[in-house]
């Protein structure tokens, strides 16, 4: 839901940067709320360089807002201080970006942008901002026998995201149904690594976590971006550097938009890739000879056409 637009009067995060110091490219900025949650700005964001929507191109700047149409902001409305991105066209953004209740700003260290990637009955690809939204919104975290505190979001509810086609606008659902059918998930580091658990482990279960925290900071290097922890796994379920969740039973042979259907869209998408103008995925390869041709868009044009009459 999109409201608003409203006028808000602030501070450039940029002079408040600049009374500790100053922010660089070489640096972060984490904002932190009255309730826990946090979200870590890169520099460019810092600088109110972000995804927009709806046409608007002008530039923004970040700011920490008092008022919100002339009035102090209430706190049913994320008050006294909230982040607002403001420009000249009323920016639409991602709501994550837009902390409420903030109580302490923080300049750290740089931090890459990353994006894990979802892959079951659909496929969705969140960046790093919004992994950070949904732990903000669904802390679990355990201690380890070292006393060092993981903290992340049930791997359950990132596997929710893509067990059907039916929740996309309802990311946080999961299918119990499909779950208790059975299907295997696999967790993957970037590397190739990867140890897979079955649904039934997985279903509901907040003791399976993907951290991005370590003691309520960054992740150490060779844990990055993400890192499957739970006080039930052995060190090496424990994969570092998580980079993709695919459910392999789910994922529908031929559907090369990953929109869960197939249609002649996937035909166009396989012959596009028969012919190397978009990048191959192998989940067009109809026939399992490893490549994807021709005979590969052909095969899903029968399948839609025999599904269809």
């Amino acid at each position: 839901m999109v409201v608003g637009p409203f006028n808000y009067t602030g501070v450039n995060i940029t002079y408040l940067a600049d009374l500790v110091g100053g922010i660089t490219p070489s640096n972060s900025m984490k904002i932190t709320a009255s309730d826990g949650y946090s979200m870590t700005y890169t520099y460019e964001q810092a600088m109110g360089d972000i995804a927009t929507y709806e046409g608007t191109t002008g530039p923004m700047t970040m700011v920490i807002a008092y008022e919100e149409d002339g009035n102090p902001i209430s706190s049913d409305c994320g008050g006294p201080l909230r982040i607002a991105f403001v420009g000249s066209d009323s920016p639409i953004t991602d709501g994550h970006f837009w902390c409420k209740y903030i109580n302490k700003i923080e300049i750290l260290g740089g931090v890459a942008d990353w994006n894990l990637t979802l892959t079951g009955a659909i496929r969705d690809m969140p960046d790093r901002s919004t992994i950070e939204s949904c732990v903000g919104c669904h802390r679990t975290s355990w201690t380890d026998g070292s006393s060092q505190e993981w903290s992340g979001i049930p791997l359950w509810l990132l596997v929710g995201v893509v067990d059907d086609s039916m929740n996309e606008t309802a990311k946080h659902y999961f299918n119990d149904t499909v779950a208790e059918i059975g299907y295997n998930v696999t967790v993957a580091a970037g590397d190739g690594y990867c140890k897979t658990f079955n649904s039934t482990i997985v279903a509901r279960n907040d003791e399976l976590i993907i951290a991005n925290e370590l003691n309520g900071t960054a992740l150490p290097q060779e844990c990055l971006p993400l890192k499957l922890v739970g006080p039930n796994l052995t060190k090496s379920e424990m994969v570092s550097g998580v980079a993709e969740i695919r459910i392999p039973e789910l994922i529908v042979c031929g559907d090369a938009n990953h929109d869960g259907i197939l249609t002649t869209v996937d035909a166009v998408l396989a012959l596009r890739m028969a012919v190397g103008s978009v990048e191959t995925d192998l989940v067009a390869d109809m026939n399992g000879d490893g490549q994807v041709t021709s005979v590969d868009a052909l095969m899903i044009l029968q399948t839609v056409y025999m599904w269809s009459s």
